[in-house]
């Protein structure tokens, strides 16, 4: 089936009151230019509506692209929606099959399909990116919502399909509403083929369109959350962080990975990265348990998931030869002594992480700086901790930056917060 324009469907949602069906009492909301407001992307149009009765705001979803069993797709997304508890993160749709009346050049047909959906105000995910700037307080919190997100959506039998940041609308308040059902899989699409093919950087380079099921979210997701985690800590690498290289993607957030959080969530996408989907029970507890990360109180059976992702981190690093993979090994011991109650860096630990700091990688480089100003795993000699932070520094490694200048500051033996010394 060939669809209308985008230009004919603007003169038909112009005259909205003669060519709708059922929706006669929608009206287009209209810009300074006396234009519809509407948005496009690849196989639709949206138009911003008002119904002038109740004065309600919707969007109206116009399709200019076939897609094989749209509708009875849209029929049972709207089932799934609709039974989902007042869920913050969909909205509710209804698809109206012959709705809308358009005199196209292109086919003729001349009543054409539609999707009803209430309207939110807010922006697409890079667009409020770039509205909040450098503001780490919002860029903390943008990073905790999508966290939330996440963890909720992973959980469930369902999966929108093609996450990207198009498709995730940040409101003012910062919270966000996912948007673009085309390519949503529910349960009872089970064997279906997928009908999108979602986009290629938030999509596992190994899923196939036959590999549609509840788990088609997941890279796409913890690749979102990691960048936005990362960027929260580092707003101006957001460039470097978009590589279609998943090595050299990976290693952009290496350089940043002295921060517990971006640890964890760094060792996430490692884990679906290498096996194309993960446990929702893992990540739940990857990223929710992640205050348990160092809780004297907890035994190491408890934290088996943070163990695992972290030794998981370190194999997959070595695999591929990279500088990080002996100072995760690294991490990965000092996780689990101070688990089992050992709250020291060992001489064992300190080895592992001087390797890596020899092949040049930054955070070893601070890590040593901090070992050497404490005695930990070695004798203190704040000569060398100069000498590994400086070295760390110069490659622009912020946490060395400042652990230098308490240094140099005299400030040799009460360095606040231990935790953030270490990953």
């Amino acid at each position: 089936m060939q669809y209308p324009l985008i230009s004919e469907y603007v003169d038909a949602i112009r005259s909205a009151e003669d060519n709708f069906d059922k929706l006669s009492d929608l009206r287009p909301i209209l810009d300074d230019n006396g234009s519809p407001v509407m948005s496009s992307g690849n196989f639709a149009v949206v138009f911003k509506m008002k119904d002038v009765k109740t004065d309600k705001l919707y969007a109206v979803k116009c399709f200019t692209r076939e897609q094989d069993g749209r509708a009875e797709a849209y029929k049972q997304i709207s089932e799934v929606i609709s039974d989902m508890d007042k869920s913050q993160y969909f909205l509710p749709v209804i698809y109206y099959e012959k709705e809308l009346f358009v005199d196209s050049t292109q086919t003729d047909e001349t009543e054409f399909p539609v999707l009803l959906m209430d309207w939110v105000d807010g922006l697409s995910l890079d667009a409020y990116i770039n509205q909040i700037g450098d503001n780490k307080i919002k860029l903390e919190q943008l990073s905790d919502n999508f966290q939330k997100l996440i963890c909720w959506l992973l959980m469930q039998p369902f999966a929108h399909g093609d996450l990207k940041p198009d498709n995730i609308l940040v409101k003012y308040d910062g919270s966000i509403i996912l948007l673009d059902y085309d390519g949503m899989y529910v349960p009872s699409m089970t064997g279906q083929v997928a009908r999108e093919n979602g986009t290629p950087f938030y999509k596992h380079p190994l899923i196939k369109m036959t590999d549609f099921n509840s788990h088609i979210d997941d890279y796409g997701a913890l690749k979102i959350l990691l960048i936005l985690k990362a960027m929260a800590i580092e707003y101006h690498c957001y460039d470097s962080f978009l590589k279609d290289d998943t090595s050299e993607f990976i290693n952009q957030f290496l350089k940043l990975s002295n921060n517990k959080q971006l640890s964890i969530a760094l060792s996430a996408f490692i884990i679906v990265n290498a096996d194309g989907s993960i446990e929702a029970q893992k990540i739940h507890n990857l990223l929710f348990e992640k205050q348990s990360f160092f809780d004297k109180g907890k035994g190491i059976d408890d934290n088996s998931d943070i163990i695992h992702s972290i030794e998981t981190a370190a194999n997959f690093l070595a695999k591929n030869n990279n500088i990080a993979s002996d100072f995760w090994r690294g991490i990965y011991l000092y996780v689990s002594n101070r688990l089992a109650g050992i709250y020291s860096v060992t001489p064992e630990i300190f080895s592992l992480w001087e390797k890596s700091a020899e092949q040049g990688f930054a955070v070893a480089q601070n890590n040593l700086g901090t070992c050497y100003t404490k005695g930990q795993g070695v004798r203190q000699n704040h000569e060398k901790a100069v000498y590994w932070y400086t070295k760390a520094a110069e490659q622009g490694n912020e946490n060395a930056k400042n652990n230098l200048n308490k240094l140099r500051n005299a400030e040799l033996f009460f360095l606040e917060d231990y935790d953030n010394n270490y990953v």
